[in-house]
């Protein structure tokens, strides 16, 4: 369907997904413009169009193309672990190495989460509903939470641990954003995490 713009020089593909997903993730699907976009990317309109039918259909290719990124952290994830704590210090990891090779991605996915314009809402549901089913199935089973002391509440536990481990990964996320993905130091906050996966496991395991 997209097979002309697949086929387009890598530079010139990534020039254009990151100017429209920096497009709609600024400004949401009915303010964005395909003026602005054609201007970052350094293209003209009439070669966007060659590629996409409209804006609607740019859109909704980003959100094919984003889901397939987000696929790229499943297959590097091992489902063979089954200890929670290192299962989510491997998402989070794998997580932000995308994010740092594709900074806008994430950004973009959540704005279409987010996203209310009739115009695209029921499409939006559709593309995303399996996906987030299929991906919250496949990261979360197969896990052994017999590590647990028998004392503690593990719902919340695993809670307090989502949540700290998420935070890392968004403040990573934030700092990326702000700064250039290339010089930001992915080294940091995996040395910040295994500080507290070692904390988590002093205090809720066996």
């Amino acid at each position: 369907m997209y097979s002309k713009f697949d086929n387009l020089a890598y530079e010139k593909r990534a020039s254009i997904i990151n100017a429209s997903m920096q497009e709609f993730t600024d400004k949401g699907y009915q303010l964005a413009s395909t003026n602005e976009i054609v201007k970052r990317a350094g293209i003209s309109k009439g070669s966007l169009f060659n590629y996409f039918n409209n804006k609607k259909d740019l859109y909704l290719f980003l959100i094919e193309y984003g889901i397939e990124v987000s696929r790229e952290i499943m297959t590097e994830i091992d489902f063979n672990q089954t200890d929670l704590l290192e299962r989510l210090k491997q998402i989070t990891v794998v997580k932000l190495r995308v994010i740092k090779k594709y900074p806008e991605v994430f950004n973009f996915l959540q704005g279409v989460i987010a996203e209310g314009s009739e115009e695209v809402k029921r499409d939006v549901e559709r593309i995303t509903m399996q996906f987030a089913q299929e991906s919250y199935q496949k990261l979360y089973e197969n896990l052994d939470y017999s590590k647990f002391r028998d004392d503690i509440d593990i719902q919340k536990a695993i809670k307090t641990i989502y949540w700290t481990i998420e935070g890392i990964g968004n403040e990573s996320k934030e700092k990326i954003k702000s700064n250039n993905a290339e010089s930001f130091d992915i080294d940091a906050p995996f040395k910040e995490m295994d500080d507290y996966i070692k904390l988590f496991q002093k205090t809720f395991y066996k």
